[in-house]
């Protein structure tokens, strides 16, 4: 049972809280795309008093491209509409 759920081009159900501290959190998600394709991930969701800072942003990003490399990043950030203002 999802949390909650993010419907973008894919939905992505939240499947439980990972970590919080103090710049944000961490969920356990699932990527749901078509022909039941389904993708195990992490979401961190900051803090807004965070989101706000645009070298923290920044330096964000920066840190996913690392991890996840920068195709991944940049096509996250294009599908889900949340997310779209962090590449400002």
């Amino acid at each position: 049972m999802a949390l909650f759920t993010i419907q973008s081009e894919f939905r992505y159900e939240i499947v439980r809280k990972v970590f919080e501290g103090g710049m944000g959190v961490v969920y356990e998600a699932e990527q749901h795309g078509t022909r039941n394709f389904i993708k195990r991930i992490a979401i961190k969701v900051v803090r807004q008093n965070y989101a706000d800072q645009k070298q923290f942003i920044d330096n964000f990003i920066g840190e996913a491209k690392k991890v996840a490399g920068e195709d991944t990043v940049n096509n996250l950030l294009s599908t889900v509409p949340a997310l779209a203002n962090l590449k400002k």
